[in-house]
């Protein structure tokens, strides 16, 4: 759907490359415009406050919202996550392999896939979740960490691996009274802030952890390939204190660059 004002330059832009994206999909997406002036009830109600806005609806349900002009590349990633590939065929007989106990020939299945169609996400996340169900993290995370920088960005695929990245840290880790005296004696100390925010995510102390992930993100945002703000990002949408979260999105807002 898209909600746009015949009044708003960006949705006049944006209409020739939506008709044009359509056009080539060949049917496969159907285009909905809904003229918010003269729909405005219809635009409050499933809370479109500003235009363009656009929604795809997928088995009825809203999966994406985007606000704002998009090019094309934007709009062809965003249905690329939802639209089903040929590629697909082969995720669905690797879970029917899976749950016919053939773990091996299901994740191998997966494995091949994914070579073949880079591009569909799907397949290397369901691919690192069946690692996670065997318990094979290490392997799982290190999939994760090999996809390309745009991809490791999908919440899906950032929350799996900023869990894993915790839960082998904290597997290995001095203990939480050796970790604090490390990061007491050396603020600079990184390491240990990761370790130790490790263990009080373990613990369900999300106020420390947040303010350990605060601290590394001011001291290095690009520690362990971004992993403060990927975490932080991860944990403000499990909070469910606001005002701890609106503490914690400022100093993402403020130190991350």
């Amino acid at each position: 759907m898209n909600f746009w004002s015949p009044k708003a330059g960006p949705c006049l832009r944006l209409y020739p490359v939506l008709d044009q994206l359509i056009h080539a999909l060949g049917g496969r997406v159907l285009l909905v415009n809904i003229d918010t002036d003269a729909h405005r009830p219809l635009a409050r109600q499933v809370g479109v406050t500003s235009v363009p806005t656009l929604k795809l609806v997928v088995g009825g349900q809203v999966v994406e919202t985007l606000h704002g002009y998009q090019n094309e590349s934007e709009l062809r990633a965003m249905l690329g996550r939802h639209l089903p590939r040929e590629s697909d065929a082969a995720l669905a007989e690797a879970l029917r392999l899976y749950q016919s106990g053939d773990t091996e020939r299901a994740l191998m299945t997966l494995a091949d896939a994914a070579l073949e169609d880079p591009a569909n996400l799907r397949i290397p996340l369901a691919l690192a979740k069946l690692l996670v169900r065997e318990s094979r993290h290490r392997e799982a995370f290190k999939l994760l960490s090999t996809l390309p920088a745009e991809q490791q960005e999908e919440p899906d695929v950032r929350d799996l691996w900023v869990h894993l990245g915790f839960l082998l840290a904290a597997q290995d880790a001095p203990a939480p009274e050796v970790l604090s005296l490390r990061v007491d004696t050396d603020p600079q100390d990184l390491e240990a802030r990761y370790l130790l925010c490790a263990h009080r995510l373990i613990q369900d102390d999300y106020p420390a952890a947040l303010e350990l992930l605060a601290e590394i993100l001011r001291h290095d945002p690009d520690y362990r390939q971004g992993i403060a703000r990927k975490a932080l990002l991860a944990l403000l949408g499990m909070v469910e204190d606001r005002e701890l979260r609106a503490r914690y999105r400022e100093a993402l807002n403020r130190y991350h660059h």
